[in-house]
C-alpha cells in the first residue's frame, strides 16, 4: 500500500503519515492522551481543529485504530449527525452526557452479542468504512490483519470498561445540537467536556471541528475545558511526502490549497494524467 492510498484508507487500516513536525505533535499527543486515558490518569477531552480537508478525519480514524489495535480499548468513530439520530429527541446538557453514555454501552453490547453475525441491528455503528454485508468480525480481522483472529479476543476488549468516541464533523450540525440540548450559555457540549475530563463517565471524548467554525461550536467555556489539536496546512515539500505526488507536487499543491485530503483525491482521480504531464514538460514539481 503506497503513501496516497494508506493516508486516504478507511479507519480499519489507515497509515498516518506525518507530513510536518507539526503533524507529528498532533499525533504525539493524541497517542499520549489516548494512552493516559487507558492507564486512568486525568485526561482534558480533545478536538481536533483544522481547515477542510486538512486531515482531522484522517487523524481520527488513526486514533481509532490504535485504540482498539494498540491500546486495546474499544472506540465508536461517528459522526454528529449519526449519534443525534441515535440519542432521545428530548435532551438537555445533562441529559447529553447521560445519553452517550447509554448510547455507548448499548453500541458495544450489541457489537459483542452479534459479532459474527452478517445481518446487524439498525443504528449500530462502528466506524463509517463498516460496510453492510460484513460482519463486525469480519471487519476486525481485517482492522488486525488476522483472519483468524478469536471473537473472544474482541469480546475481552470491549469488556475493559472504557470506551472511546471518536465525533467527526460536529460543525456541520452544530446549529442543530444547539436546538436539541438547549442550554442557556448556548454551549451544549458544556456539561459534556466537564464530566470527560473529571473522570466522571467511562468513556473518553474526541472531536473534530472545521476550523472556521470552530470557535463559533466551542463557546468560551468550553475552549477553556476542552484541549484543542490544530492541524496546518503543510507546505508543498511537505505535501510531497505523499508518495507519487513529489513528482508534481507544486502543482497538486497550488490545486488542492495545500490540504492533504484533497491532495489524496486529485492523486487518486488524476495521479497518472499528472505523471504524463510530469514527463512531458507540462508540469514541473
Amino acid at each position: 500500500m503506497d503513501n496516497i492510498t494508506s493516508y486516504a484508507a478507511t479507519p480499519r487500516n489507515i497509515r498516518w503519515i506525518d507530513l510536518s513536525e507539526w503533524h507529528k505533535r498532533a499525533r504525539e499527543r493524541l497517542q499520549g492522551t489516548l494512552s493516559s486515558f487507558r492507564d486512568g490518569k486525568a485526561a482534558k477531552s480533545l478536538n481536533i481543529v483544522g481547515p477542510y480537508g486538512s486531515g482531522k478525519s484522517e487523524l481520527m480514524a488513526w486514533g481509532f485504530n490504535y485504540a482498539w489495535k494498540d491500546l486495546s480499548v474499544p472506540a465508536i468513530f461517528v459522526n454528529l449527525e449519526t449519534l443525534l439520530d441515535c440519542l432521545p429527541e428530548v435532551l438537555g446538557p445533562a441529559k447529553l452526557v447521560n445519553a452517550i453514555d447509554d448510547f455507548m454501552k448499548h453500541q458495544l453490547n450489541e457489537i459483542a452479542e452479534n459479532l459474527e453475525n452478517d445481518t446487524r441491528p439498525e443504528k449500530i455503528h462502528l466506524a463509517p468504512d463498516l460496510r453492510y454485508d460484513e460482519s463486525f468480525l469480519g471487519y476486525f480481522r481485517e482492522m488486525f490483519s488476522n483472519s483468524d483472529i478469536h471473537p473472544k479476543r474482541i469480546q475481552d476488549i470491549i469488556q475493559t470498561g472504557k470506551a472511546i468516541l471518536f465525533l467527526d464533523e460536529i460543525e456541520q450540525k452544530y446549529a442543530y445540537l444547539m436546538e436539541r440540548v438547549p442550554s442557556d450559555d448556548r454551549a451544549p457540549l458544556r456539561e459534556l467536556f466537564q464530566a470527560v475530563d473529571h473522570g466522571k463517565i467511562p468513556y473518553y471524548l474526541v472531536g473534530s471541528f472545521g476550523l472556521t467554525s470552530a470557535y463559533e461550536s466551542v463557546s468560551d467555556a468550553d475552549t477553556r475545558r476542552e484541549g484543542t489539536i490544530s492541524l496546518p496546512i503543510p507546505d508543498a515539500a511537505e505535501l510531497g511526502r505523499l508518495s507519487r505526488i513529489e513528482d508534481y507536487r507544486n502543482f497538486i499543491w497550488w490545486a488542492s490549497r495545500g490540504r492533504p485530503g484533497w491532495a489524496v483525491k486529485l492523486a487518486q482521480e488524476w495521479g497518472e494524467i499528472f505523471m504524463k504531464l510530469t514527463e512531458w514538460k507540462i508540469l514541473t514539481i
